[in-house]
């Protein structure tokens, strides 16, 4: 989908600069593991989509309360990775 190569380049840098910050397992595991949750996320959100678009192409207020939905489960995700790397990079330069 459209987000996906944005997805794999933020995933690559930040996976790029936990190296060149010597993270250790933990924070490497925890690194990837937010990477890793939003794109789990903006799959799960594609495929409700994709699912909406092929029930309707109208309007419809309980496909948009759907979709709605799976674009929040993206934003949740996004939010909490970048707390992870906030706390982990913060830690870092502290």
């Amino acid at each position: 989908h459209k987000h996906i190569k944005f997805n794999l380049l933020i995933g690559f840098l930040v996976f790029i600069l936990a190296i060149f910050f010597k993270f250790n397992y933990t924070e490497l595991l925890l690194t990837i593991l937010a990477v890793i949750l939003i794109f789990f996320a903006e799959t799960i959100n594609t495929c409700i989509e994709e699912v909406c678009n092929i029930i309707t192409q109208d309007f419809h207020p309980k496909i948009k309360i759907i979709k709605d939905m799976g674009s929040f489960l993206v934003l949740l995700s996004v939010v909490f990775s970048i707390f992870i790397f906030i706390f982990l990079f913060i830690k870092k330069f502290l």
